[in-house]
Parts: C-alpha cells; structure tokens; sequence
C-alpha cells in the first residue's frame, strides 16, 4: 500500500511540474493567462495519468529485478 502511496505522489507531483514548464512557455510565447491556467490544468491530468500508467507498469519489472540482483550478490 505504501507503494501505491508512492506511485501516486511522484506522478502528481511530477505532472505537475511538467505541466507548469508547458504553461509556462505558452505564457511567453503570449498566450493569455487564462488560457495558460486551462492549459496547465488539462496538461496536468494528461501528463499525470500518463506518469502514474508507467510507474505502475513499471514498478513489477523493477521490483523483480531489484530481487534478482539481491540474490546474485549474496
């Protein structure tokens, strides 16, 4: 459970940050304001859903071999 606690703040926290970088670049490229929010807003739960789809396809391929790599070393 704590992994999926996990998955879920690291891809709303890294949409987020995505999201503000291409809201940012539409408000110097001279988008308006309310139209740099909406597409924050909108980039946000794209770039969100689409990070916490690879973490949570990735995370058993990671944690398997994460396992194998433990063994050989001991």
């Amino acid at each position: 459970m704590a992994e999926q606690t996990s998955i879920n703040k690291r891809a709303f926290r890294n949409g987020g940050i995505i999201s503000f970088i291409i809201a940012a670049i539409g408000l110097y490229q001279g988008e308006t304001l309310v139209t740099a929010l909406m597409t924050w807003i909108f980039a946000w739960v794209i770039v969100g859903a689409a990070l916490w789809l690879s973490y949570r396809m990735t995370t058993p391929k990671t944690n398997s071999q994460t396992e194998d790599s433990d063994r050989h070393q001991t």
